[in-house]
């Protein structure tokens, strides 16, 4: 009878701890969704302040192909920032889909489609959580027009 109990409170304690688990990874994926979310309207509305909470200080941009088809360009934060400053990225309202999102404790990877009516683009965000345990999004690696 005493081995009995021991099982049962062996069984829900793990029942639990596997639930509380699951609920960490559900609202570490519910807040990742907001950060990319937050990111989407701020480029909307070339919000830079936005930024600022959402962006990781080391944030890079990966644009293959670009300048040249046999470049690659990295943009660095104050780079992105500038060109959402000059108006020449941002702007557009894009209708957001989640299509893979991957936590491994303190990293994560999104990829996201974004859409308009007149085209779309493929964005693979890598984020991570700081010490603050915020997540920022220190990656941003985008294909246009992909065939998804």
């Amino acid at each position: 009878m005493k081995n009995l109990v021991k099982i049962v409170l062996c069984v829900a304690f793990l029942g639990t701890a596997d639930c509380k688990s699951q609920n960490s990874q559900n609202d570490m994926k519910n807040e990742i969704i907001t950060i990319i979310n937050k990111f989407v309207i701020a480029g909307t509305e070339r919000n830079i302040a936005a930024f600022d909470e959402i962006l990781h200080p080391d944030f890079r941009v990966v644009v293959n192909q670009y300048p040249t088809p046999d470049k690659t360009a990295i943009i660095p934060s104050a780079g992105y920032i500038a060109l959402m400053t000059q108006k020449k990225i941002g702007g557009t309202a894009y209708h957001t889909d989640i299509l893979h999102l991957d936590v491994k404790k303190h990293s994560a990877t999104v990829i996201v489609l974004l859409k308009t009516p007149k085209n779309s683009m493929q964005v693979t965000f890598l984020l991570v959580r700081n010490k603050e345990n915020q997540w920022k999004i220190i990656s941003d690696f985008a294909i246009q027009n992909p065939k998804v």
